[in-house]
């Protein structure tokens, strides 16, 4: 009976995706329009080119920073959501894995750009209460977060669809169709309309 149990747990904590893909610490960054200093907890990070990075613990809490630009200081609060990684369980394993990520702080997550000057608080407290059971959709802040992006940048997309249907028409032949398990797709997107930065 042991083997069996050492089996069901093993295969439960190797097949956790938030436990495995994410880092106890999330990687932040900052854009502001001059120089300035971001500080969380005792950490105080400069600007380099009005950016700087910071890296602020996993938790299902509030974090609140502080953004010193130009002599002014001002509060930024960043609600936590829960992570991409953890709904990864469902196309990886079933949803197996989420018996063991709901439990840990590792399947939270912060947004991950901020511009300081154009950070829109409320949409992200909103979507916290709706994360937290607060509203009749549990699932709404996650389906419809939307953090910012930067004109010019390039994102990858890399998918893998559970179920694929092709459907053929050749010139002079007979329609053909097929389906198939577990496919992939990559695909390259580039920013090219201007947002809040």
């Amino acid at each position: 009976m042991k083997p069996a149990l050492y089996l069901i747990t093993i295969v439960f904590f190797f097949s956790s995706c938030a436990t495995i893909l994410n880092r106890k610490r999330q990687r932040i960054v900052f854009y502001t329009q001059h120089p300035a200093k971001v500080v969380y907890r005792h950490d105080t990070v400069s600007t380099l080119n009005n950016k700087a990075s910071v890296r602020i613990e996993r938790k299902n809490k509030v974090a609140n920073l502080q953004i010193i630009e130009e002599g002014l200081k001002k509060q930024i609060t960043l609600y936590p959501h829960i992570s991409t990684a953890f709904w990864f369980n469902l196309p990886a394993n079933f949803g197996l894995g989420m018996l063991v990520d709901m439990w840990i702080p590792k399947s939270w997550a912060y947004p991950s750009k901020i511009d300081v000057n154009n950070y829109d608080s409320v949409k992200f407290y909103h979507a916290y209460q709706v994360s937290h059971n607060k509203d009749k959709n549990p699932l709404k802040s996650y389906l419809s977060y939307d953090p910012p992006h930067k004109k010019g940048e390039l994102y990858v997309h890399v998918s893998s669809p559970d179920i694929n249907y092709f459907s053929f028409s050749p010139e002079g032949e007979p329609r053909k169709e097929t389906l198939d398990l577990l496919g992939f797709h990559t695909a390259l997107i580039i920013i090219i309309r201007k947002t809040s930065f």
